[in-house]
């Protein structure tokens, strides 16, 4: 349920936060958004780890199947956390590439 919640509303409101031009026009809704973006995407990553980790694994699934999902599912909370330390630092540049 928790995958399901987060992975909407990241996708719903995430789209308007690489819209250049809304992004400028709306400075604080991008802070506010990118705030609760920020926790539906680690809340996305962490539970599609913990699947990952403790959900058995259905028929036609493999080994392969298995690691990237590990690996995508950790790749997106460290680029998470990267683009949080960089706006924090107040590093745009650094932020953009995260």
């Amino acid at each position: 349920m928790v995958q399901i919640l987060a992975a909407t509303s990241y996708a719903l409101v995430g789209i308007l936060q690489f819209v250049p031009q809304f992004r400028r026009q709306h400075r604080a809704w991008h802070r506010r958004a990118g705030r609760v973006l920020a926790v539906a995407s680690l809340l996305v990553a962490i539970s599609a780890v913990q699947m990952t980790l403790f959900y058995q694994a259905q028929p036609g699934t493999g080994g392969l199947l298995y690691v990237l999902r590990l690996v995508f599912g950790s790749a997106m909370a460290a680029c998470l956390v990267l683009g949080v330390t960089a706006v924090g630092r107040r590093d745009v540049a650094a932020h953009r590439a995260g």
